[in-house]
């Protein structure tokens, strides 16, 4: 069976090029990632958490 890509919501050929080398994101590393404090199975301060990541974006 053949490897299937799904990136970007669309099926991509393995040996397509999906990233663009002057992509910034790609050249500096940049990007947004976050870690959740959950006590008793809940989100922490859920709804202003949410807030802080969107502003992020």
């Amino acid at each position: 069976m053949k490897p299937v890509y799904f990136y970007d919501g669309r099926i991509v050929d393995q040996n397509q090029p999906v990233i663009c080398l002057e992509d910034r994101g790609y050249q500096f590393g940049d990007g947004v990632y976050d870690t959740w404090m959950v006590i008793n199975k809940k989100h922490f301060l859920r709804q202003e958490h949410l807030e802080r990541l969107e502003k992020s974006c």
